[in-house]
């Protein structure tokens, strides 16, 4: 399964989000929305081991599933994800599932997957930050 809502945030919310890097709550006020949405779409439990974190990899990730491809996550049902930065502040990047040819990213676009979907990230210079959020 796999739901977007494209427009979720807008620009000053995504810019609010992505002044951290690291570890957010599903409960903090600016991540509660998101929560909330995601909640709508997915079975999902909150609490531990589910967390969220803003993220900003230029490295990329490789062809992965997130219940972990060494088996370290198989708590992990469902997986959310935000790109919050504008495209112009980065190039390179994008989230790629095995079925895409493009990336299904979008800024401030709401993506909710369930975690045994393969997906990418592409390698990237510049300011490329997403909030990701793992479910039980």
């Amino acid at each position: 399964m796999r739901h977007k809502i494209p427009h979720f945030l807008t620009p000053p919310e995504a810019e609010k989000i992505r002044q951290g890097i690291g570890r957010r709550e599903f409960f903090e006020e600016d991540i509660w929305p998101i929560t909330e949405e995601v909640l709508k779409v997915a079975d999902v439990q909150l609490g531990h081991p589910g967390y969220g974190e803003v993220q900003r990899l230029s490295r990329g990730h490789r062809w992965h599933v997130d219940t972990g491809n060494h088996s370290h996550m198989l708590w992990c049902r469902w997986s959310a994800q935000i790109l919050l930065s504008p495209p112009e502040d980065f190039e390179g990047g994008g989230l790629y599932f095995r079925d895409s040819e493009e990336p299904v990213d979008e800024h401030c676009a709401l993506l909710v997957y369930s975690s045994d979907q393969e997906h990418m990230i592409k390698v990237h210079r510049g300011d490329r930050r997403v909030l990701v959020m793992f479910f039980k």
